[in-house]
């Protein structure tokens, strides 16, 4: 008896533990990325108004509307597109070659707690709800976000109407702040 109530204790005990690594994981990569929002998101549409200029605006917008994803997902496809362009780009390859091995994907939701507004941005989880008296930049999603140490990737979508833009981002951690190495184009649409 006492060794059967041990032994509940013990697995309770254990599901506490991985419930709050889980949790405190995701709280780390949220907090990721609400540092770096407009690192990974870039700044264009601050002069263009949109992700993907179809023609040259040319006012100055204090705020842009966005439509971002709630929804960090892996996908499995993105892996395969990205293991090819892995193999044309050795060098990043072996810069990233830690990530690729120790990093791992999760998907989880973004928390209520993220920033409504970053820079210029207006953020809308929900596209039902976006304020039609700002300007619509577009929508962007993160997939695939692996952390390791001191340097990440995640592919970053970026869409207005149906017109997008895929990239991989690379990020390094240099004397305590992250920064983008690289941005490579996946594909177009």
């Amino acid at each position: 008896m006492k060794k059967n109530i041990l032994n509940r204790k013990s697995i309770f005990s254990l599901l506490i533990i991985v419930f709050l690594s889980c949790t405190n994981k995701v709280k780390l990569e949220q907090q990721f990325i609400e540092e770096n929002f407009l690192k990974i998101v870039d700044t264009l549409p601050y002069d263009t108004g949109t992700f993907v200029p179809l023609e040259k605006d040319t006012i100055k917008f204090s705020e842009l509307a966005l439509h971002f994803s709630q929804k960090i997902d892996y996908n499995k496809k993105i892996d395969e597109i990205t293991t090819g362009f892995f193999e044309d780009n050795k060098q990043l390859k072996s810069t990233f070659q830690s990530v690729l091995e120790h990093g791992t994907n999760s998907e989880y939701f973004l928390d209520s707690n993220f920033p409504k507004k970053i820079g210029k941005y207006r953020i809308y989880f929900n596209e039902n709800q976006i304020d039609k008296k700002i300007k619509f930049a577009g929508r962007i999603d993160i997939e695939n976000l692996k952390i390791y140490n001191d340097k990440a990737i995640l592919i970053l979508s970026e869409s207005v109407q149906r017109f997008g833009t895929t990239y991989i981002v690379f990020l390094v951690k240099e004397k305590g702040e992250w920064r983008v190495l690289e941005r490579k184009v996946l594909y177009q649409s």
